[in-house]
């Protein structure tokens, strides 16, 4: 895959000033990877015309110290509960694991305007495939994200899962 791609919101975030970082508005946001047998859960995003991961604006947010938006990590975990319960059922009954946090992504979404995301990733291992609705779902390898099927993927979804690859060994991931 071209990582011009992925580079080029990064690029931006560099090249801005602190101040110029401090006025774009600033999202967090859960992704919950799924995972059964080394694949990931994609979903599909009739809005954006992509697939993407399940994920979600966390919420009960608050301004920090720093002056930068937060939560507590409870509404992390149940954020990011709440994205992996929108496929794999509302009781799936699956701990999950903190894996990272993914800072100060730019991103410009449908609105054209450039915001500052801040994404919490949180792993959920599947016992099955088998889910209770599988339209717009497919089970796919982070190789395949990156490789085959990038040109549909949304620009999030890219970013996550190639900060995972790079950092599995680290993380004691496999994909």
């Amino acid at each position: 895959m071209d990582d011009s791609l992925l580079d080029l919101e990064i690029i931006k975030a560099a090249s801005m000033s602190e101040e110029e970082l401090r006025r774009c508005p600033q999202v967090l946001a859960a992704v919950a990877i799924i995972i059964h047998d080394r694949k990931i859960l994609s979903t599909y995003n009739p809005k954006w015309g992509l697939f993407t991961l399940p994920m979600t604006k966390v919420k009960d947010t608050f301004i920090n110290a720093d002056g930068y938006v937060d939560a507590t990590p409870e509404s992390w975990v149940s954020s990011a509960s709440f994205a992996a319960g929108e496929h794999l059922g509302p009781d799936h009954g699956i701990t999950p694991e903190y894996l990272m946090i993914v800072d100060d992504f730019m991103a410009s979404g449908r609105d054209k305007q450039t915001k500052r995301y801040t994404l919490g990733v949180y792993k959920f291992a599947a016992q099955s495939e088998d889910l209770p609705d599988s339209e717009g779902r497919q089970w796919i390898t982070a190789t395949q994200f990156m490789n085959e099927v990038a040109p549909l993927m949304s620009k999030t979804a890219l970013r996550v899962i190639n900060v995972l690859i790079e950092s599995a060994e680290e993380l004691g991931v496999e994909f």
